[in-house]
């Protein structure tokens, strides 16, 4: 009886745990981030956050939206995405924010950009300490980040310039 009973307390605890029992990678529900970009966090083992936009797809003669896996953060927090036409082509790109930890209040910062074959890749990435981030005019053209460098063991507030210039992203 004494076996019975521990049988059916880890059974009970594995079913209403499942995720502390086995370390299963358990999303959270898709959140819209920005219009129309949903980001899904997972926690376990590590922390990844992932970004999806919906799309059309068509099977026979019925469409369905489907939520297409456009960016992995790789551990850090994805806490902002702007959207952009940076290179001026007519299509959004998108300026991907994310918290990477610690005092220094660094933040890795993407660009990524859909390819001519329906795959997003990313185009630009930089880290910057504590930037505000500013858009150009309608989410053309040239970002503005402001953000500390040490400069002469000196923390200084600095600003750089991000565009497309010549097939490229280029930061002055």
């Amino acid at each position: 009886m004494n076996k019975l009973l521990k049988l059916i307390t880890l059974f009970s605890l594995i079913a209403l745990f499942p995720n502390i029992c086995f370390a299963t990678n358990i999303p959270t529900p898709k959140e819209e981030i920005a219009k129309g970009v949903y980001v899904e966090r997972h926690n376990i083992p590590e922390k990844v956050d992932k970004l999806f936009i919906k799309v059309t797809e068509k099977s026979g003669d019925k469409e369905y939206k489907v939520f297409k896996n456009i960016f992995i953060s790789e551990g850090n927090e994805i806490k902002e995405v702007k959207s952009l036409d940076i290179d001026s082509d007519g299509k959004n790109e998108y300026l991907v924010s994310m918290y990477t930890g610690g005092s220094g209040g660094f933040y890795d910062l993407a660009i990524i950009k859909e390819k001519e074959d329906g795959k997003w890749e990313s185009i630009w990435e930089d880290s910057f300490s504590q930037p505000n981030i500013t858009m150009g005019e309608n989410g053309n053209g040239e970002i503005m980040i402001e953000h500390f460098e040490v400069i002469n063991d000196v923390p200084q507030k600095v600003n750089s310039v991000i565009f497309y210039e010549n097939g490229k992203v280029v930061k002055h």
